[in-house]
């Protein structure tokens, strides 16, 4: 498993690290839609967690809710 994950990261680092300049630039647009990529991404993590969340302290609650006699 090491091995393997040694094999598949070094050429990438490689890959990066050898990188001629691109003479290039990022426009305006291209930064914006980064910037709300990013944000919906990390909103979207947070609803997913906050769902499950919620799933599993319901759960927890139903098996140590107190039984009324």
């Amino acid at each position: 498993m090491r091995k393997t994950v040694l094999i598949i990261t070094l050429p990438i680092v490689y890959f990066f690290c050898n990188a001629n300049h691109a003479y290039a630039y990022i426009d305006p647009g291209t930064g914006s839609i980064i910037l709300q990529v990013l944000l919906g991404l990390i909103l979207g993590i947070v609803y997913t967690l906050k769902t499950y969340w919620l799933n599993v302290k319901d759960f927890v609650s139903r098996v140590f809710k107190k039984k009324s006699i």
